[in-house]
């Protein structure tokens, strides 16, 4: 009968130091901080920017951008076509626009558009190049 109440007090007291450390341990740790929605769209952003893949869905954007920058320079143009060229190392295109003008001329406007990621995560594109 001794052997058992020996037996059953060394469980105990093993048991509760094991507890005991548990909770230490809980207490102890730091919580892990939970990021703001806008630090998660921002930084989920940026890895969509780190991981750039050249899709039809941004070459539209890219287009777009690229012709309504055209339009707001000069809106007597007539863009009759473009082609992009995805330059992955940049997260960007380089655009060449063939664009009728008001006198009839036509020409290739160089030009490049890069997808803007603002500080709250969303992102746009934005096209630069041609001067008035």
């Amino acid at each position: 009968m001794k052997k058992r109440s020996l037996t059953f007090i060394l469980i105990a007291a093993v048991l509760a130091t094991s507890s005991a450390c548990d909770s230490e341990k809980a207490t102890d740790a730091s919580p892990t901080p939970t990021p703001s929605p806008r630090t998660s769209l921002l930084h989920n952003a940026l890895e969509d920017e780190t991981d750039f893949k050249d899709t039809v869905e941004d070459r539209i954007n890219a287009r777009q951008s690229v012709a309504t920058f055209l339009k707001t320079l000069h809106p007597d143009w007539i863009v009759q076509g473009m082609s992009l060229n995805c330059l992955l190392d940049d997260n960007r295109y380089h655009v060449a626009a063939h664009v009728k003008t008001r006198d009839g001329r036509d020409m290739v406007v160089p030009l490049g558009a890069w997808r803007i990621i603002k500080d709250n995560g969303e992102s746009y594109w934005q096209a630069f190049g041609a001067d008035k």
